[in-house]
């Protein structure tokens, strides 16, 4: 009986012995795959770049068809022989943007498990805002408001804007401007009153912002017929 105690003993040491290597193997493979997760991912594994600047703006004249009955619904179309009716024509602004590094994140912190695991890289925000836009028609458009005035009264703008979850949304432009916006993924100027009679028009833009590098843009728009109905 005091053999066969001894004999077992010397079986559980064994067995301790083997799994104890085992776990230690198990954890060098982990350890491994950690290691070439970071080295498959490379560069994406960050830091990323969390802010962006806005250096230009990007503008077209569209026709548009737009309604909020259902939902958010806004169809962009070219517009035929330069000629729309006036509460279809809209001028769309994408601000062109340059990603680049906080303070805060300018620096890279080494986290294994976080490198491995955190590949996709977070949506960039911005600290530039728009601090007031400025719109002249180069003939009078109907008696409230004339050449060489700023007739930002006469316009909705329809906002994108990802980081606030704000879909293509209307606002007068005036009182958004109030609000000293970020500046938004996408803005969309519309009019809110016909012309006195059907001309063409072109609209100078200035855009003023708050931004890192550069604070004003403008440009003036293609001509474009806009009728009363």
């Amino acid at each position: 009986m005091k053999k066969q105690s001894i004999k077992l003993v010397g079986i559980n040491v064994k067995m301790h012995k083997f799994m104890r290597k085992k776990i230690d193997f198990l954890i060098v493979i982990y350890i491994s795959f950690l290691i070439l997760g970071v080295i498959s991912c490379g560069d994406d594994c960050g830091p990323f770049p969390d802010r962006f600047k806005v250096n230009s703006l990007e503008w077209n004249v569209y026709e548009i068809n737009y309604s909020e009955e259902n939902g958010t619904d806004i169809e962009l179309s070219e517009i035929n022989q330069n000629s729309t009716v006036f509460n279809q024509y809209s001028i769309k602004i994408t601000p062109q943007k340059e990603s680049y590094y906080s303070l805060r994140n300018k620096s890279k912190s080494f986290n294994l498990i976080n490198s491995a695991y955190a590949c996709s890289p977070p949506l960039p925000k911005t600290n530039d805002r728009i601090e007031t836009i400025e719109i002249y028609s180069n003939i009078d458009f109907n008696p409230g408001y004339l050449k060489n005035n700023n007739i930002i009264n006469l316009f909705n703008i329809i906002v994108l804007d990802i980081e606030k979850y704000i879909y293509y949304k209307k606002f007068d432009l005036k009182d958004y401007l109030l609000t000293k916006p970020t500046v938004p993924t996408e803005m969309i100027l519309t009019l809110k009153e016909p012309p006195l009679s059907n001309s063409v028009f072109e609209f100078t833009i200035k855009f003023h912002q708050n931004g890192k590098d550069n604070d004003y843009f403008e440009f003036i728009t293609n001509p474009i017929e806009i009728r009363v109905e």
